[in-house]
């Protein structure tokens, strides 16, 4: 399965979840793709997914903190990929995806 598939199909499950309860936005999506970016930054840091969901959730204040029920999923989802489709564009294609599957 290539990246941008299993970014779809990661895309297709967000929405169950209770965070991503209402219409999915694009500025959702955005939020989808930078966290999963920073979850992509933890692993080549050599975080474990476990210390990288605790630092991914404490960054989401104020009206962000509604996507915290997302964070272990993402990052679940990045520690999972191999190494070597880790780059700088996971997020923004992670976003992409996203944006897609909800005007679809």
């Amino acid at each position: 399965m290539t990246l941008r598939s299993t970014l779809v199909c990661l895309a297709l499950l967000l929405p169950a979840l209770p965070a991503a309860a209402q219409e999915l936005k694009a500025a959702d999506c955005e939020t989808f793709g930078k966290i999963t970016q920073e979850a992509v930054m933890a692993r080549t840091a050599g975080k474990r997914p476990r210390a990288a969901t605790r630092q991914i959730s404490r960054g989401l204040t104020g009206d962000l903190e509604r996507f915290k029920g997302a964070v272990p999923l993402l990052v679940d989802f990045v520690y999972g990929l191999p190494e070597a489709q880790l780059s700088a564009d996971v997020g923004a294609t992670y976003a992409s995806a996203c944006v897609e599957q909800a005007s679809g």
